[in-house]
């Protein structure tokens, strides 16, 4: 098994799921990836699942209840076999209140398919608090954990930490920019 995908195959891979995902095909979807597909949700952990099937009943889920949903993929960049993508969703949900989710969704690669997945998607909060009332309050809020962050009683979700010092070092030109492409840095 080879430790890189072509930039091409992994492209090819996310713009299928984003038009299987547009055209509110859950059989299309479910193609972008292996029947033994993980699925990592770790800010919510008993949302973690297996298998490709799975994933065709999520779908299948997600377009009824958000009839309209579209996806947009805003970036992404290849690193050795792993995909990182930043995606904006939107649409009205059936009781017609909007639906607005933003994230990243790091995928494993492996016969032009993602056999792994990290999923950072959130609802966006076009009304909370700002940066200031936001870090006020973090001194208030209860501790979940005796380490880690206090909202979640978790450090940063694993690849996170290690995007940091990367942007750093191609920022500092001592990290190929190629592999950057749409963060920005390219």
């Amino acid at each position: 098994m080879s430790n890189t995908v072509a930039d091409d195959e992994a492209v090819r891979l996310v713009e299928r799921l984003r038009d299987a995902t547009n055209s509110h095909d859950p059989d299309g979807v479910a193609a972008c990836f292996t029947p033994d597909y993980r699925s990592e949700t770790p800010l919510h952990p008993a949302r973690s699942f297996t298998g490709r099937d799975q994933v065709r009943r999520n779908q299948e889920k997600i377009f009824t209840f958000v009839p309209d949903l579209t996806a947009e993929l805003l970036r992404s960049t290849v690193d050795g076999t792993t995909i990182w993508t930043e995606w904006e969703h939107r649409g009205t949900r059936r009781d017609g209140s909007p639906h607005h989710m933003r994230g990243t969704i790091i995928l494993g690669m492996r016969d032009g398919l993602a056999c792994r997945g990290r999923f950072y998607l959130e609802p966006v909060e076009a009304d909370g608090d700002d940066i200031n009332a936001a870090l006020t309050g973090l001194g208030t809020q209860k501790r979940t954990s005796t380490r880690g962050h206090p909202r979640h009683g978790s450090r940063l979700p694993e690849g996170v930490e290690s995007l940091l010092p990367r942007r750093l070092a191609v920022e500092a030109g001592v990290f190929p920019v190629r592999t950057m492409r749409g963060f920005g840095m390219a």
